[in-house]
């Protein structure tokens, strides 16, 4: 905790708030006391005046910081400063008052409303849309990478930053081989606070596997073979040998500020867009979101989503089924007209003439017509998606310049109808919104194609 990034307080005023803190860390976790100081620092930084003491919060002062805190539209970090004033007074600390401290409880102050970024879909917050989600996985396609494959890894299992920190080498299991090959890890049970090392093993694409593989070979090269017991997620700058602290061990694993900043450093090198066209902000709270939210309109029944979450109850989960998919469609329809040229949708590029040394691939109508071949795939490794669909919005596709892209967008499009009839109000339909990401991606080819644009 840097208390220097503390504004607008005296030397005392400090001291009061170090004790305040101190006795948080007692008995709270690291990160919930982490979280009260980062609360008081922006409190006090949201007011105009300075307090260098106890004396100087009057009743008047109080006002002035929920003023502050309600027109940052936080006004639930209030709660905070009350608890930490309330604390202040029941010891009787200089220049507390025990009548203030009473005002201060008889006063109603909002919590933080639960899921509210999750049912807003707030374009900052929220859950990521479906263009959005396309570019990172596109994105993730391309890079590799320390950075790649933390946010890799948060996309598949949407943990918390700290179950990523811990994951070691002793925790990828590979089973099979070449084709058959089958990846999991164990995560750790970071929310359980348990004496032993609870785990909870879950299978993961094999490119997160052969990702995290590399990740393990490059560390043993770089800091002497195989330990069972070395993170697969390294920190860098290791330190030396120092073993008289208990957790020394832990020493060279990540932390959570490092997950953070890893994966704001994928989104900037990936150049990643967000709706608004400006760059995406991505963290691994919004990825856990997405990840809840998109398993939620899949169908997934909340006491797996609750399990898949590492939650005991379904009190945190029920939010992501409120979330209505319809929300997000209409978030992206609205901006459609006027920033639609921001998400590249047809990934792949245009060639004149099919390329003898690549894969064929063959396009089909609705009522499955072969209609022939509609381009070539430039992809070096196997292929599990769904051809020839996909095709359209994978970035390895080489579409043919003269292939019959609008016969097979015609049947796409009737495929759609019929879905979306099938699927009625279903809000765990994802056929449809699917498909369409596909159309928007043949529309998108067919009208360069129109344009001369190669």
């Amino acid at each position: 905790m840097n208390w220097d990034r503390i504004s607008n307080v005296g030397p005392e005023m400090v001291l009061c708030l170090k004790h305040f803190v101190a006795n948080a860390i007692a008995g709270h976790s690291p990160i919930d006391s982490h979280n009260i100081f980062e609360r008081m620092r922006d409190i006090f930084g949201l007011i105009t005046s300075r307090i260098d003491c106890l004396h100087d919060i009057t009743l008047d002062t109080c006002h002035q910081i929920r003023n502050a805190c309600r027109a940052a539209g936080r006004e639930y970090h209030f709660h905070a400063f009350r608890s930490a004033y309330s604390w202040w007074a029941d010891l009787d600390f200089p220049g507390s008052s025990f009548e203030l401290a009473v005002e201060l409880r008889s006063w109603s102050v909002p919590g933080n409303k639960k899921g509210e970024a999750v049912l807003s879909w707030d374009p900052q917050e929220g859950p990521l849309t479906d263009p959005e989600f396309l570019d990172l996985t596109s994105a993730l396609a391309k890079f590799n990478g320390l950075d790649a494959s933390v946010v890799m890894a948060l996309v598949e299992l949407g943990s918390n930053p700290r179950n990523l920190c811990f994951i070691e080498e002793r925790d990828l299991f590979v089973f099979g081989s070449g084709k058959d090959t089958v990846y999991q890890v164990d995560v750790l049970r970071t929310k359980k606070r348990l004496d032993y090392r609870a785990v909870k093993r879950r299978r993961i694409s094999t490119r997160l596997g052969q990702a995290l593989q590399c990740l393990i070979a490059e560390n043993e090269h770089e800091y002497g073979g195989p330990d069972p017991k070395r993170p697969i997620f390294i920190s860098f700058g290791l330190d030396g040998d120092d073993e008289v602290s208990p957790i020394s061990r832990f020493k060279n694993h990540q932390t959570n500020r490092g997950i953070w900043q890893l994966t704001r450093a994928f989104a900037k090198r990936a150049q990643l867009k967000g709706r608004d066209g400006k760059p995406l902000n991505l963290h691994p709270r919004r990825l856990r979101y997405t990840f809840a939210t998109r398993a939620a309109e899949a169908g997934v029944p909340p006491v797996v989503l609750a399990e898949m979450l590492d939650h005991t109850d379904l009190q945190h989960v029920m939010v992501y089924y409120k979330a209505s998919p319809k929300l997000s469609d209409r978030v992206q329809q609205s901006l459609a007209e006027s920033i639609g040229h921001i998400w590249k949708r047809f990934l792949g590029e245009v060639v004149e003439k099919p390329n003898p040394l690549l894969e064929t691939i063959f396009g089909s109508t609705a009522n499955k017509m072969d209609i022939g071949g509609i381009g070539s795939c430039g992809s070096k490794s196997a292929c599990h998606l769904s051809v020839p669909y996909a095709c359209y919005v994978c970035p390895h596709f080489q579409a043919w310049k003269d292939a019959p892209h609008q016969k097979l967008l015609d049947g796409l499009i009737a495929e759609q109808e019929k879905a979306i009839a099938l699927g009625h109000n279903n809000q765990a339909n994802r056929i449809p919104r699917q498909n369409q990401r596909v159309i928007d991606a043949v529309k998108e080819l067919i009208d360069q194609l129109k344009e001369g644009v190669s």
